[in-house]
């Protein structure tokens, strides 16, 4: 709901440009947390049985180590995907100046979508009570349902 929020009041106040640019950013940030979670979940156990199974250390590290990978090239490509897209679209489709004050506008909106997803997905997870039990039982500390002490 603050997306859409935000959304509109770029639209009305700095245009459609500026606010698609915003909207390119939160989708594309929401794309690669959703897709990086889904590699998260699944790549701890994935890492224990490439370990296990072959009973070595290092193909497990390996398998672990590729799972970050994806996700930090996911967010990075995506990223440098959409601003070279819609700088391509601004200035070669809309015939508008790579200098324009509009562009440049468009593309601080992109990041900030993008940032602004994150910070949102992190603040609302952080807040629940099933994330604040498994982070008090992974720290150690709190009395979470899941904790020894």
């Amino acid at each position: 709901m603050v997306g859409i929020v935000i959304f509109l009041i770029l639209a009305y106040f700095l245009g459609w440009s500026v606010a698609i640019g915003f909207l390119i950013g939160a989708v594309l940030s929401g794309a690669a947390g959703f897709i990086g979670m889904n590699v998260s979940r699944c790549a701890p156990m994935c890492a224990y049985r490439a370990g296990r199974d072959r009973y070595s250390l290092a193909n497990g590290l390996e398998l672990a180590f590729k799972a970050g990978a994806i996700t930090g090239l996911l967010v990075a490509g995506l990223a440098l995907l959409g601003v070279t897209l819609y700088f391509g679209f601004l200035v070669g489709t809309r015939h508008m100046a790579p200098d324009d004050r509009t562009v440049i506008d468009a593309l601080v909106a992109l990041g900030f979508g993008a940032s602004l997803i994150s910070i949102l997905l992190v603040s609302v997870r952080g807040s629940s009570p099933r994330a604040r039990t498994w982070g008090a039982t992974s720290s150690g500390k709190g009395g979470g349902r899941h904790s020894r002490g």
